[in-house]
């Protein structure tokens, strides 16, 4: 199930730029494209429409003859077979974007149903999406007469930008190879286009965190360096918390290297791809600050609170009959309390959960406020109850629990209550 959150962070359907919106259904959609798992070859590849040359592009020659088939072959007609009809729904896929009524890179629902016809993709989330877009750009700058004329694969007046289905730079990065060879196949320089991962716009040198000369980097609020290991230097030193842009991966820094700055991973919700206590080497440019506090253990709170728990369960029983009354019903609701506390914590830590976050304090705040409540709904019910009892019995709760062993309070008013409807009755005979 795709989540809201998802589609509103990933919607490259449409493109804001320079106070202008355009959308993929109109001309500036340039080239759709998209990296997939493929599973008759079992390699992650490339696959897109390209309105600039009219043309598919593929890593994989095979898949264009395969399309080349079914685009000249006999027109396929609906079938019980799904087999036939996925073939049946690539071929008119094949034919909108080939002979389109507006020259568009067309949509990435008509690259799914090609791939699913040819049985290339099995319905499993594709690794990247993105376009390809020229739009207006209206440069401001007036260029000096002595500026050198460098021929630009860009038509005047114009700029490129490469949109993409995500704000997940690292991911991005591992499919550079697929996506420049997009950029190239409709004619592009991929260092002149600009790059939109996400909602935001970056050259090719911002992008790769590349040094551009005369011009000044953005100012990051990292401390001040205390060495000149290179440009990363002007952001973070050693020991410094930081956080990969847009990804919920921290770590520490433990070296810089020119522009490459090598952390240790000690938080992340990518397991897989950055585990904890691995290193990892990134552009400085993908890194920024992590100025949230520090994560605490979650094993070294539940540590403090078993310690708290066993001293303060202690002096109950050791103490509680020095205690007044009142004290002694605080104390019990904090042994009552912590116990609750610790089972949810044990059980969260069991989990997978390694840190006391705000998300665990108040999961077990509220878990804690809940089971306590019910507890302390059952003790009254209990004294409730022993009061009637001992109202019935005419005895004190102790002598009544060592005369009727093991038989439940509630079960032994009901059967006094009986026993005294039984004894009106014969009275009254």
């Amino acid at each position: 199930m795709i989540k809201l959150k998802s589609l509103i962070k990933e919607n490259p359907d449409t493109l804001y730029y320079k106070k202008k919106t355009y959308n993929y259904r109109t001309e500036a959609n340039r080239c759709a494209f998209l990296v997939y798992k493929d599973i008759k070859t079992n390699k992650n590849s490339l696959f897109g429409y390209s309105a600039v040359k009219k043309e598919f592009l593929s890593e994989d020659p095979a898949i264009l003859n395969e399309i080349n088939e079914l685009d000249t072959g006999e027109t396929l007609q609906y079938s019980d077979s799904s087999d036939v009809n996925r073939k049946r729904w690539a071929q008119k896929a094949i034919k909108e974007l080939k002979h389109p009524i507006q020259n568009t890179g067309g949509g990435h629902l008509a690259l799914e149903n090609i791939l699913s016809g040819l049985g290339r993709w099995d319905g499993e989330e594709f690794l990247l999406k993105g376009r390809i877009f020229e739009v207006d750009d209206n440069p401001t700058a007036t260029p000096s007469n002595l500026d050198i004329k460098i021929e630009s694969t860009i038509p005047s007046g114009k700029a490129i930008i490469v949109s993409f289905w995500s704000y997940d730079l690292m991911k991005l990065m591992s499919f550079k190879k697929q996506y420049e060879y997009a950029i190239k196949f409709n004619g592009y320089n991929p260092k002149e286009v600009l790059y939109e991962p996400g909602s935001k716009f970056y050259t090719y040198n911002e992008l790769y965190g590349i040094d551009e000369p005369n011009k000044e980097p953005e100012k990051s609020t990292s401390p001040t360096p205390q060495t000149d290991g290179g440009e990363a230097t002007k952001y973070f030193t050693i020991g410094d918390k930081v956080k990969l842009k847009g990804m919920k991966i921290f770590g520490d820094v433990l070296f810089i290297d020119g522009n490459n700055v090598t952390i240790s991973i000690t938080d992340t919700d990518m397991p897989t791809i950055a585990p904890i206590d691995s290193e990892k080497t990134f552009s400085y440019a993908f890194l920024e600050p992590d100025n949230k506090p520090a994560r605490i253990s979650l094993e070294k709170v539940i540590d403090d609170k078993t310690q708290e728990f066993v001293e303060k369960r202690g002096k109950l029983h050791s103490a509680g009959a020095a205690l007044t009354i009142a004290d002694k019903e605080n104390l019990e609701r904090e042994v009552d309390s912590l116990e609750i506390e610790l089972k949810i914590l044990n059980d969260l830590l069991t989990s997978g959960e390694k840190y006391y976050s705000d998300n665990v304090k108040s999961v077990a705040d509220t878990s804690v406020k809940r089971k306590l409540h019910a507890k302390e709904k059952e003790k009254l019910d209990k004294y409730s109850l022993a009061a009637q009892a001992e109202k019935q019995y005419g005895m004190p709760i102790a002598q009544i629990r060592q005369k009727f062993r093991g038989i439940p309070l509630d079960q032994l008013i009901k059967k006094e209550s009986l026993y005294k409807k039984y004894i009106k009755s014969m009275l009254l005979i």
